[in-house]
């Protein structure tokens, strides 16, 4: 019966019909999408990294705009209620999720790093750390996606969870190249 119930939380049909509900002009579709969302755990992450990469309306609806804020707020809500096991999926997530979720990916763990919901040292922030370096220096990533990622790894390296080298304007091959061997050490 418990794991019924785990699969129904996890149910990515359910999951994704609750992001679109999150969406929704009424205020009680809205809370039960938050709920359906919520008790999905890390298993509504795509639906919620769905909702953070998308880009603001046009400023000519008023309408939309508010909705799109209201969401935005209510999806930064959710993914701050992961706290660590959501920085655990992301660090996953940041090594094999697809390219184009890649922008709400780095937003959900900015969140996450500003409500310290991170690891203080040890291999998972070597592992952010690390999954972070190639977001924020491979040409293959749109500029604003890169800056985002590079802006985290400043905000980690000021707060002593990543190398102080990161926190500099440009990454440089020798930090990276440090970085990628503290990873491998620690897998051997």
């Amino acid at each position: 019966m418990q794991q019924a119930a785990e699969q129904r939380r996890a149910d990515p049909d359910r999951l994704a019909a609750a992001a679109t509900d999150l969406q929704s002009d009424s205020r009680s579709s809205r809370r039960q999408a938050v709920e359906t969302l919520t008790r999905g755990g890390t298993a509504a992450l795509p639906e919620l990294i769905d909702l953070l990469a998308r880009p603001a309306p046009a400023a000519d609806d008023p309408e939309q705009a508010a909705a799109f804020v209201r969401t935005r707020r209510l999806t930064r809500q959710i993914v701050g209620q992961l706290g660590s096991r959501g920085t655990e999926a992301l660090i996953t997530w940041l090594d094999a999720g697809p390219l184009e979720t890649l922008p709400g990916a780095v937003a959900a763990l900015d969140l996450l790093v500003d409500r310290g919901h991170l690891p203080a040292g040890g291999p998972a922030a070597v592992d952010l750390a690390s999954g972070l370096l190639p977001v924020a220096t491979a040409a293959a990533i749109p500029e604003p996606v890169r800056q985002a990622a590079a802006g985290l790894l400043a905000k980690l390296a000021r707060n002593g969870l990543a190398p102080a080298e990161l926190a500099g304007p440009s990454i440089g091959l020798k930090t990276g190249c440090r970085l990628l061997a503290e990873k491998l050490d620690q897998l051997l």
